[in-house]
């Protein structure tokens, strides 16, 4: 009994720390690859596939990552609506899915836009190259670290290390006319 409360109480305190993801795409094409992609960023992903479930999720707990299939259409775009509207998600990223990058107003919500075939690999790259993922991604991982269970931290070990003289001399390249 107390070994299950331990392994809950541990597998909640992982989830806690991990960011949240919402994936919305009814087809499995278009998710599989973004779920792999997701998962290995470390994201705690919720994929659903209709747009009640998407809802229900999403005014439920809060997202630090809203993706979503534009090609859902209607269903895309009151999910990207609803999201901007709600507090506890408003500052949540937004990943817009698309086959091509000529769509109407859901864009307006859609912070980066990925265009079919997805590739998992090139959409890591591409999530890791935008500022404003990294700066959320970032900024959740330390809003969700406890900070009353790290440690102090001392000066010590830094004045153990003795700074290495090297008899080399540096000098600066000049370029001269």
């Amino acid at each position: 009994m107390v070994l299950g409360y331990l392994l809950s109480n541990k597998i909640g305190t992982t989830l806690e720390l991990m960011l949240r993801a919402l994936l919305f795409s009814s087809h499995s094409e278009i998710a599989n690859p973004l779920l792999q992609a997701l998962r290995e960023l470390d994201l705690a992903v919720d994929h659903s596939v209709e747009i009640f479930a998407a809802i229900r999720q999403l005014t439920s707990r809060s997202f630090d990552l809203i993706v979503v299939d534009l090609d859902e259409g209607a269903e895309a775009e009151f999910l990207l609506k609803t999201a901007s509207e709600l507090t506890i998600n408003r500052n949540a990223f937004v990943l817009g899915v698309a086959e091509d990058a000529n769509r109407p107003a859901p864009l307006s919500r859609v912070d980066l836009l990925l265009i079919k075939p997805l590739i998992p690999e090139q959409m890591k790259y591409s999530l890791l190259d935008c500022d404003r993922f990294l700066l959320a991604y970032m900024r959740g991982g330390l809003q969700k670290v406890d900070a009353s269970k790290l440690g102090r931290v001392t000066d010590e070990p830094a004045r153990a290390i003795s700074p290495v003289v090297s008899p080399l001399t540096v000098r600066p390249n000049v370029h001269r006319p």
